[in-house]
Parts: structure tokens; sequence; C-alpha cells
């Protein structure tokens, strides 16, 4: 049976909803903008409140762990079960920049309360989901019980510029956030009232391609005709990479990949998707769809790996016209890939598919990028998932769809990668939750039903141990 009264830590969560809320907007009014050095303070700031909140929560053996030159790891524990297995709850502090700030109906880091939703920048990714864990945790101690697990609550300051250290914390700090499982609430729901959890992540590889010609910009009137011009010759050579309908033309791309299965095809067809409306809500009128033809919309989105042309430039972009020939192009490319495929592996292919294909009055260097991660997949029929799904079902009112998605979360694939465990992503953003945007919110009402719909699930989660 499970250590703590369900009903009892139900009531306790329920009694603090105005904590709850207070605790979060206090949170949130700290402006932890990693990608901003000027913000060092308020990360640091940041951190001192993660810490305070996880006490706050009833965990026990709170540290803060520093990173030279970073933001650091915050991490607290509770212990109570011996032999008990551990999961670790993942979250980060840090957020994404707020501007353009004139787009924001209310200042970012001033959190406004209107028709049930939070606004405030970090409100849904990812102060307000790991909030909730908290919260949710709290209402099970207070009330007097006790976790069915022994926990570790891990909160990075980094998420949002890919976690550029993580690597150093693994191997300074690794055996402190050591578990069994582990759950990240930094993900979302299908809609309003309709929970999801995510059982696929598609990793991502990087880079940026330099090309050129001559060895300085030349007049185009002087030499066109008899030079090449490195934006077209690049253009040129990077269409090359993939037919008309988006299939990825480069040897060995699609060699890891494996084939979509009856039962994954079910399990996306029982998802409540509309092609037309999907293309119409992103201003491509009927007719205009394009991917794959063999693979449906949501194996193209969630199940397939692709290659991107991110941007391209070169020559004069100013006001004005400039009739140059440019010695220099310059291109970023991206792959989402899924599991099996090796990040590294996929650059060495798609350069060595350029350097051949390029023409010889093309020189070209291509390096990789910082921020690559594998994809990851969680079989639906997984153990684990078992206690999510009940707990997701009773509080919502309505079981959760298993969805892919198409972007990546490189800590996701690290973590499990460093600790051979596996993922458990339960999210509650909204699809208006508008994260990353101007305007983030969190929307009240499911916050707190979350907040129970965890409560329930590591209720559930006791009882599986059985």
């Amino acid at each position: 049976m499970s250590p703590f009264d369900l009903t009892r830590a139900l009531q306790q969560a329920r009694s603090e909803h105005a904590h709850f809320l207070d605790r979060l907007i206090e949170y949130l009014k700290i402006p932890s903008i990693s990608a901003d050095p000027s913000q060092s303070e308020a990360m640091q700031q940041c951190a001192q409140m993660s810490a305070e909140l996880l006490s706050w929560a009833g965990l026990e053996q709170v540290e803060i762990l520093p990173l030279y030159d970073a933001p650091p790891y915050v991490v607290g524990r509770w212990s109570g079960r011996p032999g008990a297995p551990t999961m670790l709850v993942y979250g980060h502090y840090d957020v994404q920049p707020a501007t353009p700030l004139e787009l924001w109906t209310t200042p970012p880091f001033e959190p406004d309360l209107r028709d049930e939703r939070l606004f405030a920048r970090g409100a849904t990714d990812d102060k307000g989901q790991a909030l909730m864990h908290l919260c949710a945790i709290r209402s099970i101690l207070r009330s007097g019980g006790e976790l069915p697990f022994n926990l570790i609550v891990l909160l990075e300051g980094e998420e949002e510029i890919v976690s550029p250290n993580l690597e150093r914390f693994i191997s300074q700090y690794g055996e402190k956030v050591r578990a069994d499982l582990w759950m990240l609430s930094d993900t979302a729901m299908w809609d309003v009232g309709r929970p999801a959890i995510t059982t696929s992540l598609r990793g991502m590889a990087l880079m940026e391609v330099h090309a050129q010609c001559a060895a300085r910009d030349l007049h185009s009137g002087t030499f066109g005709g008899a030079v090449a011009n490195p934006l077209e010759a690049l253009s040129r050579l990077l269409a090359k990479m993939k037919d008309a309908d988006g299939h990825v033309l480069i040897p060995g791309f699609y060699d890891e990949v494996d084939p979509v299965n009856e039962a994954t095809r079910a399990q996306l067809a029982s998802v409540p998707l509309d092609p037309d409306h999907w293309y119409q809500e992103i201003g491509i009128a009927r007719g205009g769809e394009y991917g794959e033809q063999d693979f449906s919309l949501l194996e193209r989105l969630w199940m397939r790996p692709t290659l991107e042309i991110n941007g391209l430039w070169g020559g004069h972009n100013g006001a004005g016209i400039k009739t140059v020939l440019p010695a220099k192009a310059q291109a970023k490319l991206s792959m989402r890939l899924v599991p099996h495929q090796d990040p590294a592996q996929m650059i060495q292919r798609v350069s060595q598919f350029l350097t051949r294909e390029a023409p010889d009055y093309l020189q070209l260097e291509i390096n990789p990028l910082p921020g690559s991660g594998r994809g990851i997949r969680v079989a639906a029929d997984h153990p684990a998932l078992r206690p999510l799904r009940m707990g997701l079902e009773e509080a919502f009112g309505d079981p959760p769809l298993l969805l892919g998605e198409g972007a990546t979360i490189p800590v996701v694939a690290r973590l499990s990668e460093a600790f051979d465990m596996p993922p458990l992503l339960v999210g509650f953003a909204l699809p208006d939750s508008r994260c990353h945007a101007p305007d983030e919110n969190m929307h009240m009402p499911t916050f707190y039903t979350g907040i129970e719909a965890l409560i329930r699930a590591y209720n559930h989660f006791g009882e599986i141990q059985e």
C-alpha cells in the first residue's frame, strides 16, 4: 500500500492554493536569463531561492553545487525509504530572454494574474512546472505521509542555453544524482483538460558551413560571368541534399532509422489531430502540404529524421544595392534525429556528402556546433508509465495521450545515457502557453490539477512497488 494517505495529501494541496501561487509569483520575479551575462547576479539569486524551495517542500540535504564560471546546480534529497528505488525529478530555473519587451501585455518579470492565467517569463518553462512537483511533494510530507520512493530533485540553471556544462556537472557530481528512473515536466498537454505523456523526443545535430570562391569581394560588372558566386554555388550544393518531398538523399542518412511498426501507427492514429486544421493554423493553404509522402503527418513530425537549412547568408544585406560578387557564403544546418542515430556520425555523413559534391572552385569549411543530443523513445508499455497514466486520468478525467515531440531537450538524452535510466516526460504546458514568446503564461486551473495528478501518480508508484 502507499505510504501516505491520498485523501489527506489532496486536502493539504487544496488548502494551500493561495500559498502555492504566492511562491510561484516570488520565483517568477527573478530574471534568471542564462543567456544574458548581465544577469549573473539574478542567476545566483534564483539558485538560492531554488534551494529554499526544496527545503520548503520538505527535502533534506539541500545543496547548491557550484561549477566554475557557470550557474550552480541545486539538489535536494529525501532518503526515507532505504532499499526502495530512487526517483530523480529534474527541472530548470533559468528562463529565456524576454525580448521583444514591447510585445508583452505586462512586464515579463512582474507576474500578472488575469483570466485564470499567470503571465510571466518562466511561468510554464520551467519554473511553474518544476514548482508543481515541489508542491506535490510538500503536500504529501506535510499531511503526515512519506514518499513511496527515495527522491532527488535536480534544478539546473543552463537548460535554455543547451546545458553547456552538463558534462562537467556529471563528471564532478554525478554520483549525487544517480537514480533508477527520472521524471521531467518541461513538455506539454494536448489541450485544456487533456493530459499527455511524451514518449519520444527527437535528437539534434548542428553544423555551420563556410564557402569561399575568390580571395576577396569582386565587382560584379568587372568579374561577373567569369568567377563563380559562392552564394549561388552553396545554394545549389545544399539543394542536392533533399528531393522535392524532403526525403534526404545523403547516403546512410536513414541507416539507423527503425521502421514505424503497426503498434506505433495505431498509437499515432489515436491522437486527435486534423492535418488540414494543423496546416491552416500555421498559415499554409490546403494543398501546400510538404514531406515524405509515405508517412503520415505525425510520423513526419515525431518519428522521422530531418535536415534543414536554418540560415543562408553572404554578400550585401543592407539598404540599397551593392553590385558585388561576394567572396564568401555561409549556412547553418540542423538535423532532428531519431533514436540510434549518432549526432557526430550524422554530421560526418553530411560533411562528406557536401565535400564530395562541391565543385572544384568552391572551398568548404564545415564545423559542428554545440547543442547536439540523441533522440529518445520510451516504450508505450513501459511499467513506469502506468502510475503516471493512472494519476493523470484520475485528476483530469480523461486518459492521457501518448505523444511524440519533434523538438529536442538535450539534457534528457544525456542524463538517460549517463545513468542508464528511462525518462518519464509528463508536462503541463498548454498549446497557448506561449513558451519562449511574449506573454508566456501558466493556466492556473491546470497548475492546481497537475499538482493533484502528481500526488495521485506518486500514490500509484507506491502501489506498484508491492
